[in-house]
């Protein structure tokens, strides 16, 4: 069965709007992994700011 131009336009613009779907979604991706790891270091950080000031009220008392 052999396709008409049409069909074959439809099929091949498919493709691309999935295609520009997944870049969309690689992006977005790759946005919240930057997000949570900016977060990981963040609480890192508050974690140690709470065990210095463990530390310096220890020695204080």
């Amino acid at each position: 069965m052999d396709k008409t131009g049409k069909e074959r336009e439809r099929e091949c613009e498919a493709r691309e709007r999935e295609r520009e779907g997944g870049e969309r979604k690689r992006r977005w991706r790759e946005r919240e992994k930057i997000d949570t790891d900016r977060e990981r270091e963040l609480r890192k950080e508050a974690v140690r700011q709470r065990e210095k000031q463990k530390r310096e009220r220890q020695t204080s008392s």
